[in-house]
């Protein structure tokens, strides 16, 4: 007969416990990929729409009502499921993505976070601000743009620009995730900030694919996720078996 020795503290030798970190970390992975492929969509939808519905008009008083609103909310919905979702990513790639990846993900988040401000401001606020700057123009009063929004909007770019960049190298270093969708979420944002400014007078429509390219990469990094398996990953199966 086989015995087994029991230890002082009633456990059963041989027996593994569960590690509850790997176990969560598995976890975080895959609920990062989901929310990566949710943000990726819901941020390539409301901008293919703005691009064909609202970038017609330069002035913000001039935005189709509701549907300028709606589609800042879409926007900003995609931008938070993001941030969701980059804590998986960074996990996913452990400890592989060295110290760019480190700091690659604390620019990105940095810049995230303003790219969603942006967001929230157009789905709250721009509407209001528009309609004030309406009516101190009808009452002679000239409204100029501050310097500041300026100063912020190319912040958020910047960070959110260079975020990718730094993460995509650290990334396509530590070839965890596939090549092709981190090239993608990695110079999606480039591209589409040089072909906005070269395409400014052309039509919204050529635009599009220009938005999708940055949509792909994020959902695609978010499918790679789901289909992720770590080093350090406990099978589920296995937790308590018998080694």
């Amino acid at each position: 007969m086989v015995s087994r020795r029991i230890e002082s503290s009633g456990g059963a030798a041989g027996i593994k416990s569960p590690d509850p970190l790997r176990v969560s970390t598995s976890q975080l992975v895959r609920r990062g990929g989901f929310a990566l492929i949710v943000g990726g969509v819901l941020w390539g939808l409301g901008e293919t729409f703005w691009g064909l519905f609202v970038l017609r008009s330069v002035d913000p008083s001039e935005y189709p009502q509701p549907i300028a609103t709606i589609l800042w909310l879409v926007v900003l919905a995609g931008f938070i499921a993001i941030l969701f979702g980059l804590p998986g990513l960074y996990a996913g790639q452990g400890h592989r993505g060295g110290r760019l990846g480190s700091i690659g993900f604390v620019v990105l988040f940095v810049g995230e976070v303003l790219m969603a401000s942006l967001a929230g401001f157009g789905a709250f606020y721009q509407r209001g601000v528009a309609e004030l700057v309406v009516e101190a123009e009808a009452a002679g009063i000239v409204v100029e743009e501050p310097v500041m929004a300026l100063v912020g909007y190319l912040a958020a770019y910047l960070l959110h620009l260079m975020g990718w960049i730094m993460f995509g190298i650290a990334a396509l270093r530590a070839r965890v995730l596939p090549r092709w969708p981190v090239v993608l979420a990695m110079v999606g944002p480039l591209v589409l900030f040089v072909g906005s400014a070269v395409l400014a007078e052309a039509p919204p429509a050529l635009l599009a694919p220009l938005v999708l390219l940055w949509a792909v990469g994020i959902a695609w990094l978010g499918v790679a996720l789901l289909g992720l398996k770590r080093e350090d990953e406990v099978p589920m199966a296995n937790v308590g078996a018998p080694s």
